[in-house]
């Protein structure tokens, strides 16, 4: 046994997904903005269609202009484990907890969330061209879809 499959057994921790998230800003590139936590993969596929609604709305409100600053899921999923008193936050909030960075540092240190040697999982990171387009690809089809309701 691992030593940290006899730490997750002694502390009685709850496996939880674990996705890590960043700061998309113009001028200075991707920063390390934190995490969202999840009592289970639905729960963060639900989390991340809300979230991606979210975006798209926002981008269609301002006219198809992309922010200089905004955050974004930076890698996959892996797992990580709580402690029972975070797992109730996790699941007492709808599909997910959003973690700012300073957070997150807090239950490290505190030792209310542990996770792996990894927090990305594979990376997969676009270009800003690479997002202007696809949410433009996006708001194409919705376009055409209310206008065939019409």
């Amino acid at each position: 046994m691992q030593a940290t499959d006899k730490i997750i057994q002694k502390r009685k921790l709850e496996k939880i997904i674990y996705v890590a998230w960043e700061l998309s800003d113009s001028w200075s590139g991707p920063e390390s903005y934190g995490c969202s936590l999840h009592s289970s993969m639905e729960k963060y596929d639900a989390y991340q269609r809300q979230f991606s609604k979210r975006q798209q709305n926002a981008y269609r409100r301002s006219g198809g202009v992309v922010p200089e600053t905004y955050d974004r899921f930076a890698g996959e999923p892996v797992a990580a484990y709580a402690t029972k008193k975070l797992y109730r936050r996790i699941c007492g909030a709808r599909n997910g907890l959003r973690v700012h960075e300073w957070e997150e540092k807090k239950l490290i240190k505190e030792k209310e969330l542990l996770y792996g040697k990894t927090r990305f999982g594979e990376q997969k990171l676009i270009s800003f061209d690479e997002l202007i387009l696809q949410l433009r690809e996006y708001c194409a089809k919705m376009l055409e879809k209310s206008r065939q309701k019409r």
